[in-house]
């Protein structure tokens, strides 16, 4: 390891002459596909850099100045500017100093210094200063001679004119050194730009609170943003504020009505942009699991009952329910798009799925137990089992859902049709969806958790259903080849035998008993 370093260190230009040659060679006016290799050789250009020793305080200081001057001056993706941003940790350890740095920067952004028509200004003003001391002087030598001459009168009207070029001089004089006016950017681009630097900032891991210049930083930049007449911009600012909530239990009291909005808009059949929708859902599965119950709203009533105050715990403070909150997710796994679909399944999962929070857990409980005695929701909860575990098991590697534990949301799905007035039809209804569906793909790979949930339902002594059930596994039997989902297949197969036999008994047993009553009956009529 030792020796790979050293050879490293060997072949390793010197950071400062590494930097010039590579920045000195960016090209300003590219094609789509230049820009785009442009950026990933940037970013590969970063990550290198973070591999440099940053003990010299000359390295320090120009990967700072780097770093302002790409910011202010480059065209980055924002993927591209996290990674720059994140280079400061190396420079600017300390989160406060490095806060304020890149606020500046921010501000450098969205205040920009003209350096063409400053220097052109300059220039103007210089000029007109030169030709009003050629003009002075001419005055002065004009003034001496009348003077000299004794010309009085025309030596007082040369000295007036002489005093107010004098003060013209001044004048210039303190322009020429006043702080240049700039406008304030307000194009697309730009918003966008120092959207994606601030949230750069609030990635960062050491931010554990809003310092005071995150604090301006969100009141002054972020919030404004948040109703912007631009999707994209919109979009960004709210993941931005999403990242101050997450470490400002203040701003997440504001922050959940905030995102809840747009859920409850879609919800009702607004449109909403999917960039916003995700982000929004985002948000508020994360700042309940942060902060779970401490963003309810306290009782301010001590006289409520058990049920009032029950009640009364399922409200945030501010209004928003969270009854309603987790149907709106409920919902959106049935969305069309399977982006949207796939990010309020996750949500819920991290939601019903994690070990602390108790209480909120409670909650969620409560909310989904309501869910099942609703109008129209056995049909929904019948293809959410479904579609559900689709969603899950055929998730990309790189999704989250890709880490959801797939049985366990097959049990709570199964327990939660079990609390509907309807479970039992639900029940009945999903094995035989379960079973053609393995019928219909037998070599599947999902056929195995749909074999595994068969084994979870709990099916009516219906001696129809049993019978047409039986039926089809046996077709099953003859087409599936994995044996793991043969024995499931089998086992499903012995368990409706038994309740078959169970039912045909009781039958039996209740049929004895009747003609015994009957029997009786005669018995004790012919006494």
């Amino acid at each position: 390891m030792n020796v790979l370093r050293d050879e490293l260190e060997r072949i390793l230009p010197e950071f400062v002459y590494f930097s010039n040659t590579y920045y000195t060679q960016v090209k300003k006016e590219v094609t789509t596909v230049e820009f785009l290799e442009q950026q990933f050789i940037l970013k590969q250009f970063f990550m290198i850099i973070k591999t440099y020793d940053f003990a010299d305080v000359t390295n320090r200081q120009y990967l700072n100045s780097l770093v302002c001057n790409i910011l202010e001056k480059a065209i980055l993706m924002s993927d591209v500017t996290e990674l720059v941003i994140s280079t400061l940790e190396n420079t600017i350890p300390n989160i406060d100093s490095r806060s304020l740095f890149v606020s500046e920067i921010i501000s450098e952004i969205m205040y920009p210094m003209n350096s063409e028509e400053g220097q052109k200004e300059e220039a103007e003003k210089e000029y007109q200063l030169s030709q009003i001391r050629v003009k002075m002087n001419c005055l002065l030598e004009e003034q001496s001679e009348a003077v000299r001459q004794e010309k009085f009168i025309e030596a007082d009207r040369l000295k007036h004119e002489i005093g107010e070029l004098h003060s013209t001089l001044k004048k210039l004089k303190e322009a020429q050194f006043s702080p240049q006016q700039v406008k304030k950017k307000t194009d697309i681009p730009t918003i966008i730009k120092y959207l994606d630097v601030a949230a750069g900032l609030l990635l960062s891991p050491q931010i554990t609170c809003l310092t005071p210049s995150l604090k301006t930083l969100k009141d002054n930049v972020i919030q404004e943003l948040l109703i912007y007449d631009n999707d994209n911009v919109r979009a960004k600012a709210l993941r931005c504020y999403a990242l101050c909530c997450i470490v400002d239990k203040q701003c997440a009291s504001s922050g959940i009505h905030i995102f809840s909005t747009p859920i409850f808009a879609y919800q009702i059949g607004e449109e909403c942009d999917t960039q916003t929708l995700l982000i929004c859902i985002g948000a508020v599965v994360d700042l309940l699991r942060i902060y779970g119950s401490q963003l309810m709203a306290a009782p301010s009533n001590e006289a409520l009952s058990e049920s009032m105050e029950e009640a009364h715990e399922r409200v945030f403070a501010g209004g928003t329910s969270l009854t309603d909150l987790i149907q709106g997710l409920v919902d959106l796994m049935d969305d069309e798009q399977y982006e949207i679909q796939e990010k309020a399944a996750y949500g819920l999962c991290q939601l019903v799925l994690k070990n602390d929070a108790e209480k909120l857990t409670q909650f969620i409980g409560y909310t989904l137990n309501r869910i099942p005695s609703t109008n129209e929701s056995a049909s929904q909860l019948e293809e959410a089992v479904l579609m559900t575990i689709k969603a899950i098991a055929f998730a990309p590697k790189i999704s989250p859902l890709a880490d959801v534990n797939i049985e366990n949301i097959a049990k709570f799905m199964i327990a939660l049709c079990k609390t509907s007035p309807e479970g039992p039809n639900i029940h009945k209804n999903l094995a035989s969806t379960l079973c053609f569906e393995i019928k219909g793909k037998p070599k599947n790979k999902l056929n195995l958790i749909l074999s595994k949930i068969l084994l979870m339902l709990d099916i009516p002594d219906d001696k129809v259903t049993i019978k047409d059930l039986q039926k089809i596994c046996d077709q099953i039997r003859d087409d599936v080849t994995d044996r793991t989902v043969l024995n499931n297949i089998v086992k499903f197969a012995s368990l409706l035998t038994s309740k078959y036999v169970r039912n045909i008994s009781v039958i039996e047993e209740t049929n004895k008993k009747e003609d015994d009553e009957v029997f009786n009956n005669l018995s004790s009529r012919n006494i």
